[in-house]
């Protein structure tokens, strides 16, 4: 998923012959596609800033559009127990039918219990040895098994891309959305990877 406008992302696609989807946050507050055709995800931009009346308004406009795949309820990098805390203020907000919960440091089965019937994603947040780690790869596999989309944040580079590439049904990186030679070189890993197999996370 790229945080870029619904042109650049069709330019992507006819560039790179990869079907790119869309990020949208309220700090960039990029446009759905016109067509109707490239799905997004919504995100709560807090990892930068975040901005609640924007975000709610954007919430408000995608829980009903057929194009946004999950909408990220507002998270605190790197604390899960603030996050669960946020997750329920915001749960009653009406945007119940495709919600994401980011999962961070310190999270538990038992924070989880009640989440897992409120969500359809799980966002995999916390900082880079959380989002490497043995507890966001578990609670990744769970989300699987209970048929929720993974979506991975901050995939900048080759080694996390190879990390969640056939684990994840959808990654972004702030990295891949500025500069070109970063998503380039992540296209050019991505066909390397096509029609293989991944046996094992580690």
């Amino acid at each position: 998923m790229l945080d870029k406008s619904a042109r650049q992302i069709w330019e992507c696609r006819r560039k790179y012959d990869l079907k790119f989807e869309q990020l949208r946050t309220p700090l960039t507050q990029y446009r759905p596609d016109g067509l109707g055709v490239i799905p997004y995800g919504l995100d709560n931009g807090a990892y930068s800033l975040f901005q609640p009346v924007k975000w709610a308004r954007m919430a408000s406009d995608s829980s009903n559009d057929p194009l946004c795949k999950w909408i990220v309820l507002p998270d605190v990098v790197g604390d899960a127990e603030k996050t669960t805390e946020l997750f329920w203020e915001y749960y009653d907000a009406g945007h119940q039918n495709k919600l994401a919960y980011v999962i961070q440091n310190g999270i538990t089965d038992d924070m989880m219990m009640d989440i897992w019937p409120k969500i359809n994603c799980v966002f995999v947040g916390g900082d880079d040895a959380f989002k490497d780690g043995e507890d966001a790869w578990r609670f990744s596999q769970l989300a699987a098994q209970k048929d929720k989309a993974v979506h991975v944040g901050r995939v900048n580079g080759p080694a996390r891309l190879a990390r969640w590439f056939d684990y994840a049904d959808s990654i972004d990186g702030s990295g891949l959305s500025k500069y070109t030679h970063s998503l380039e070189r992540l296209v050019r890993v991505i066909k390397s990877y096509e029609n293989t197999v991944q046996h094992r996370l580690f």
